[in-house]
């Protein structure tokens, strides 16, 4: 009997195969049908096909009149199981566009002793016919004798140009025979995958998993013997994160950790494709973090985000295909939103899509003599800004600074420490570890006389007569020679106490504590240190409604900015701080102690007043930068909780990641400048 729906097997039967060639109406075919009582019937049970002929009318399995345990999209086809065709495609306003529509044939994999599994699509099975005349293109529909083949898609190109044959899809089936005699521990670890893969949760973290710990003490790496590979003192549940961490790190018995494997990828690859044990070793088990956390803590992390973890992956395969977006790159556009750590050579910047690997950050100029370099680049000339400042009292004063311009990347001579950093990077730039922005807030509070955190200071406010009459003072004879170097330009001879602090900070000349980091770290770095909220936008909701990617990204760059500041190697973050501070600190005071042998009656301890805002400003920082993050994640959460956009595991998965952090956010301000 022809027909076109999916109802054409009698009750007790399932559909195994179409066929189209005796049927005469369009769209109509006839339907193989076995009964389910045989052992290897049952695995087709298991599975149904969607919609015809208007396939693309289910969204997602399970499709519309499925099992609701059909979630798994096994397979789809144009023809179905062979004879059928669906109805041509159609945009969004129902008009015809090339190409046809695909059936959908939706399973329950839940139970790994009945189902599908090990598919592949098969185009040349079997010898090719001696036909005179037979396209090219014929594709032979066979599968290999260890498969079946559960669709045949006829309307696939190439194979649809030949008008006749078409690729199969052929899979390898367990029949609904039970293990007999399975260990006792693989099958707790399968329940334990199976259990994790339907509803991932993240294991609760215990000391054993802190970065390159050994394995627990209760797991054996005695390969030789038939141990138990993943005990535990509770011995009701075994922990996901130690099923995964000993697989990669191969530790216990290879026949088990082989079953352990397998139970993984067959699991946890209907649920997230990507991560496979192949593509974690590939992709995520390789480069400096995977060295530092070694495979079990790198195996908790990946198993409490599970779908940052396959964006990740699925953006690693890219780049490595050539892909990544940009003009140099292929054609990946794939965005990760979770970068939770410190990317300090820009490596999780998504600010543009350009991520082309730059060796050394900038072109290298072997030749050039750092010497030269310095007066070869032609500094530009120093801008004259104006400071007010207010007193307690609500008097003001105008200061006028003179602040230095500071080189771009390409300017920073071939040899400056800051070039070192391999990286994929997306947009560079010179960083100063103590913002400029930040000093002329000093001058202000100075002025005030108070803490940021709202308490006076015990050294009082600073006088505006000091900042008036101190650069002339400096200027004067008796007093210019006591003016300390500035250990970057000691040649600076401008004897001006505020342009001196500016040129601690860096300058064309003074360029040896200036850091190459990111655009959006370093952009992000300087709001939330000068205590303001780098997503202050207008429309700040609707921002994270729409572009979560950039959201995420701002989020991100807040936390890593602290890891940032507190950086000892690499960059050397809070060395060179340190060299800043200190020598601001022998500017102020030798000011200090200018101000004190010309006016000893005039209290101006700007120097002391520096020492306790330092503290309390970074202290502060780190304050409105917990309380900045915590509401926007509150307000993120909220819009990506009520949604039913395909990305909101993602984005929920990257909030939550990203509001662990935050109740360690710190500086470390033990700088020690002042000597």
């Amino acid at each position: 009997m022809c027909g076109k729906s999916n109802d054409l097997c009698p009750s007790g039967m399932v559909e195994v195969a179409t066929l189209q060639i005796y049927c005469s109406a369009k769209l109509h075919f006839q339907a193989g049908c076995c009964i389910t009582d045989a052992t290897s019937m049952k695995v087709y049970q298991t599975c149904q096909w969607g919609s015809y002929p208007d396939c693309d009318s289910d969204g997602e399995c399970p499709g519309k009149n499925m099992d609701s345990h059909n979630t798994k999209l096994l397979a789809y086809s144009a023809s179905g199981s062979g004879g059928g065709k669906c109805n041509q495609k159609k945009n969004e306003l129902s008009t015809n566009v090339p190409g046809v529509q695909l059936q959908k044939y939706c399973c329950d994999v839940h139970d790994e002793d009945i189902r599908f599994e090990d598919c592949q699509i098969m185009k040349d099975m079997d010898p090719f016919p001696d036909k005179p005349g037979l396209s090219p293109y014929y594709c032979r529909s066979g599968c290999p004798p260890d498969r079946i083949r559960v669709t045949m898609d006829t309307e696939v190109e190439p194979c649809s140009y030949a008008k006749i044959g078409g690729w199969a899809f052929c899979c390898k089936s367990s029949f609904g025979y039970k293990k007999r005699n399975e260990n006792p521990k693989v099958t707790a670890i399968k329940d334990a995958i199976r259990h994790w893969a339907n509803e991932p949760t993240c294991p609760n973290k215990r000391n054993d998993l802190d970065k390159r710990s050994s394995s627990p003490e209760d797991i054996s790496a005695n390969t030789t013997t038939d141990i138990e590979l993943f005990s535990r003192a509770d011995d009701v549940s075994i922990d996901i994160g130690d099923i995964l961490g000993d697989i990669l790190s191969r530790t216990g018995s290879p026949d088990i950790l082989d079953a352990a494997e397998t139970s993984w990828d067959n699991l946890v690859e209907p649920v997230f494709p990507e991560l496979t044990i192949r593509n974690i070793k590939r992709y995520l088990g390789v480069g400096p973090r995977w060295e530092n956390e070694g495979p079990r803590a790198s195996a908790n992390r990946i198993v409490c985000n599970p779908h940052s973890s396959s964006a990740w992956t699925l953006v690693l395969k890219e780049r490595a295909d050539g892909g990544g977006g940009g003009d140099d790159g292929g054609g990946g556009s794939t965005k990760i939103l979770n970068c939770t750590s410190a990317c300090l050579g820009g490596t999780c910047g998504i600010a543009t899509d350009d991520l082309t690997k730059r060796h050394h950050a900038v072109p290298r100029h072997q030749s050039t003599h750092r010497h030269h370099w310095i007066h070869a680049r032609q500094a530009p000339q120093t801008k004259l800004e104006v400071v007010k400042l207010i007193d307690p009292s609500g008097d003001d004063f105008k200061l006028d600074v003179l602040v230095p311009a500071n080189p771009s990347v390409r300017e920073l001579p071939s040899d400056h420490d800051g070039l070192e950093n391999t990286a994929e990077t997306i947009d560079f730039q010179t960083e100063h570890p103590f913002d400029k922005g930040l000093l002329k807030l000093f001058f202000k509070w100075a002025a005030a006389g108070v803490l940021p955190s709202g308490r006076p200071a015990a050294s009082g406010a600073v006088p505006l007569a000091f900042f008036e009459a101190i650069p002339t003072l400096g200027e004067l004879d008796r007093f210019r020679k006591f003016w300390e170097p500035i250990a970057g330009n000691p040649n600076f001879d401008n004897a001006n106490l505020f342009d001196r602090l500016f040129e601690c900070l860096g300058s064309y000349t003074n360029d040896r504590n200036f850091v190459v980091t990111e655009k959006l770290l370093n952009v992000v770095k300087g709001a939330i240190m000068q205590h303001k909220d780098p997503m202050a936008y207008i429309d700040r909701l609707e921002k994270m409604r729409d572009d979560p990617n950039a959201c995420l990204a701002i989020l991100r760059a807040a936390i890593a900015s602290f890891d940032y500041m507190n950086t000892k190697t690499g960059p050397n973050v809070h060395g060179k701080m340190t060299n800043i501070l200190a020598d601001m600190w022998s500017q102020l005071v030798t000011a200090q102690t200018m101000w004190k042998l010309a006016h000893p009656d005039v209290k101006a301890d700007i120097a002391v007043f520096f020492r306790d805002w330092l503290i309390d400003w970074y202290e502060m920082a780190v304050v409105r930068a917990k309380g900045f993050l915590l509401a926007s994640i509150a307000e993120m959460r909220n819009i990506w909780e009520h949604t039913d956009d395909p990305r909101a595991d993602l984005v929920l998965e990257t909030l939550s990641a990203l509001e662990e952090k935050i109740p360690f956010l710190h500086i470390l301000t033990d700088w020690d400048y002042r000597s």
